[in-house]
């Protein structure tokens, strides 16, 4: 293979703690949408079912809003856990958008700057504004750690609501 063009962007070593990151939460939103998964029908016949079961696994707001309602109308009963993380992952959504949408380049051995565009408005009254914030390895490690405690907790969640086996 050829060297990747953005090689000299960005070093290896971030471009990995990057990777575990954007993994990590694309396995807890696939864990939330599977505790999502335990409110429904295991027989999806019509195509509207099937829309609704599989949308918030590819649309982080749908799956959001999902699971708000399946906890508001208490199908998960004690969602406590799910609404905790709910709640973390809300306060961590900046951190998951810059990793998935920003544009990342290096300036030194242990900072990155992220180039990164947010609507802090609505679709109605749109308020864009640019960031290009310094991250230090420090933030990074902490991030992709906090990461992980919330899929592990997902983990735990998913568990608790799966049927168990020869019992």
């Amino acid at each position: 293979m050829k060297e990747l063009f953005i090689k000299p962007k960005v070093s290896d070593e971030f471009l990995l703690l990057q990777g575990q990151f954007i993994t990590t939460w694309a396995h807890l939103e696939f864990a939330l949408w599977e505790i999502l998964l335990t409110t429904k029908s295991p027989y999806l016949e019509t195509p509207a079912e099937m829309h609704d079961a599989y949308l918030p696994s590819a649309v982080t707001a749908e799956l959001h809003k999902q699971l708000d309602r399946a906890i508001a109308t208490n199908q998960l009963g004690d969602a406590s856990d799910v609404q905790s993380i709910l709640d973390d992952m809300k306060t961590q959504k900046l951190s998951r958008d810059m990793a998935v949408h920003g544009a990342w380049r290096q300036v030194s051995a242990d900072t990155v700057r992220c180039e990164y565009h947010k609507n802090f408005g609505t679709k109605a009254e749109p308020d864009w504004s640019s960031y290009s914030i310094p991250i230090d390895r420090e933030e990074i490690e902490a991030a992709l750690t906090s990461a992980d405690e919330l899929l592990r907790r997902a983990a735990t969640a998913l568990r608790r609501r799966l049927p168990m086996e020869g019992g």
